[in-house]
């Protein structure tokens, strides 16, 4: 009898254990790919702090489309459309990224502009496609 319940436990620990190995192997293998960086996304036009999205994002550019990977093991995608980039954009430190972030306005295909925030080192794979917007 005791030897089910340990069986039972045992059964319950590995699920646990396989769910937890599972997460940390997708997020690295989604944060390892080339060209893919760590950023937050909001709508523009915010001067609040609390409107950013509260955990990192990673996203990584398909021609003038940005992918940008959420969740605990990154599977779901935002597909973002992007028109044209401005930026960089001044702006104020957010918690994660530093003191200086490289901020980005994003006009997307539908009308919408979303702020974009990266670390500066990860500037070149921010800017994606509109390199030139942020030399500006």
């Amino acid at each position: 009898m005791v030897w089910i319940l340990l069986a039972a436990l045992g059964v319950s620990l590995w699920l646990v254990v396989g769910g937890l190995l599972y997460t940390l192997w997708s997020r690295r293998r989604v944060r390892h790919q080339p060209g893919v960086f760590a950023c937050r996304l909001r709508p523009a036009g915010r001067l609040d702090g609390s409107t950013w999205s509260r955990t990192k994002r990673y996203g990584c550019w398909a021609h003038d489309v940005l992918l940008v990977h959420r969740g605990l093991t990154l599977t779901r995608c935002d597909v973002l459309s992007v028109a044209n980039v401005t930026g960089p954009v001044p702006g104020m430190a957010v918690k994660g990224f530093g003191a200086r972030p490289v901020w980005l306005r994003l006009h997307l295909d539908d009308g919408e502009m979303m702020d974009l925030v990266a670390w500066p080192s990860d500037a070149t794979h921010a800017t994606g496609p509109f390199v030139v917007a942020s030399m500006r």
